[in-house]
């Protein structure tokens, strides 16, 4: 998407400490790369893989997508508060008790429109439009990331039911990605696995670059992989399989 890595830097750059803090900052890194899965591979993952028990079966045995592997491959933190989505009520936005004034400021933006369905605008662009604090135009990348990236869905809108969540990792807060992440893979593989007519019509909301990054630590000769010189040392492993293709 137009501008996606010019803006991932900057908030790189800008907010490192507070992205340190809340524990994503490699998880943030990794996703300004391209990650390409192979259709036959995908094709005989998803013949091998067990919808019933979570478990991809090889060489006579079973083996799962834990928690630990969405947090070494994708930097997904496993402690912290509970990930949720939801919509506020009006009278619950003014009240700074319940949610940070930052929630107001992401949903104001979008109902101007000065991001969401945009986002394709240069990066410099967007940061011009955004009429928002400093701490709010954090917030609002991280909506984005959570929307595109992290739990993807089938329409390219952010989605404000991110907003709260993206709020309290702008001020720093540490939330569980790697359990709500795990559970929305599992049902996208769900959704392909037992499709009724043919898996290849199945068309799932799937963060698939976790399940490659995965599946390359798996079978390690799989797919090309960047040396530890050119990884940033302290990104997840899935910056291993940036731009790569499989063999």
């Amino acid at each position: 998407m137009v501008g996606t890595i010019e803006w991932t830097e900057y908030i790189l750059k800008h907010f490192e400490h507070t992205l340190r803090s809340a524990n994503i900052y490699g998880a943030i890194g990794v996703s300004c790369y391209p990650y390409h899965c192979d259709s036959d591979v995908w094709r005989a993952f998803c013949e091998l893989w067990g919808p019933l028990t979570n478990t991809f079966h090889h060489d006579a045995r079973e083996v799962d997508i834990s928690l630990y592997d969405l947090e070494r491959i994708g930097g997904l933190p496993i402690l912290g508060d509970i990930y949720e989505e939801f919509l506020t009520h009006n009278e619950d936005l003014m009240d700074d008790e319940k949610f940070l004034p930052i929630v107001l400021e992401l949903l104001r933006e979008l109902t101007w429109g000065a991001f969401g369905k945009e986002s394709g605008r240069r990066a410099s662009d967007r940061l011009l439009a955004l009429n928002i604090t400093t701490i709010g135009e954090l917030a609002a990348f991280l909506a984005f990331w959570l929307s595109h990236f992290v739990l993807p869905y089938q329409s390219e809108v952010i989605r404000p039911e991110t907003f709260v969540m993206a709020s309290s990792m702008a001020s720093g807060q540490k939330i569980s990605l790697a359990s709500m992440v795990l559970g929305y893979i599992y049902h996208g593989l769900e959704q392909v696995t037992s499709h009724p007519v043919h898996p290849g019509q199945a068309n799932p909301s799937l963060p698939i670059h976790y399940v490659v990054g995965w599946l390359a630590e798996l079978f390690l000769t799989l797919c090309s992989r960047r040396s530890d010189s050119e990884c940033p040392i302290d990104y997840p492993v899935l910056i291993r399989n940036a731009g790569m293709s499989t063999k």
